[in-house]
């Protein structure tokens, strides 16, 4: 039952990151161009994953992929 209530606090989590994020687009969007929206974006998505990446790389195999 424990995995049960961790899937849905994700998926809760999930949800609630994904409907702000729908309102900050639009307000950003308002302020700037797309695409300098867009870039800014996926720099820090970039980064992020950047720094998050040598946690989970002993994870990463070759037969995993």
């Amino acid at each position: 039952m424990e995995k049960r209530h961790q899937a849905n606090s994700l998926l809760l989590l999930v949800s609630a990151i994904w409907g702000t994020t729908f309102v900050a687009v639009k307000v950003a969007i308002a302020d700037m161009p797309p695409f300098t929206f867009n870039a800014i974006r996926f720099s820090i998505a970039f980064l992020s994953m950047l720094f998050l990446f040598p946690l989970f790389r002993k994870d990463i195999t070759l037969q995993a992929i």
